[in-house]
């Protein structure tokens, strides 16, 4: 959880999130102690909601950080995502202490590179909340995640 913590506040301080239905940006850092590198990738929909997709110290993982999910208790919530014209997927991604959810590992992974390779659209739905995000970069950006985690 801290690992995604830092990467987020990373981003937003870097003011990459910032354009509503924009193209997907990174944000690439380096620990000035063990070289490590962290690298995020992220879009904005509407609403104030950001679509993320990160690797920090060779942790992949993806989720989406608003405050207009609907307020679920417990530490996981499902979130269901479609990319273009695919099925659906269904998942528990975490709950995020200020917001949001993510998920890690193999589900991140799984996210990340149908996202990579979207043609048209990523759709994220939580509770009552419906979000549509671009795809437009995602090729690039999120294909320098999936570099810096050592996966194609």
């Amino acid at each position: 959880m801290r690992i995604l913590a830092v990467s987020i506040a990373a981003l937003v301080a870097s003011g990459a999130a910032m354009a509503q239905s924009g193209p997907w940006q990174s944000v690439v850092q380096t620990d000035p102690i063990t070289d490590e590198k962290s690298v995020i990738a992220v879009t904005q929909a509407n609403d104030y909601i950001a679509l993320f997709i990160g690797c920090t110290n060779g942790t992949i993982y993806a989720g989406a950080t608003t405050t207009y999910f609907d307020v679920e208790f417990g530490d996981y919530r499902t979130v269901t995502w479609r990319v273009d014209d695919n099925a659906p997927v269904s998942e528990a991604w975490e709950n995020l202490e200020h917001g949001g959810a993510a998920v890690y590992d193999e589900p991140g992974l799984a996210f990340a590179r149908q996202v990579r390779q979207a043609k048209t659209r990523v759709v994220v739905k939580s509770g009552s909340d419906t979000q549509v995000f671009s795809v437009r970069g995602s090729t690039a950006e999120v294909g320098k995640v999936l570099d810096a985690c050592g996966h194609d």
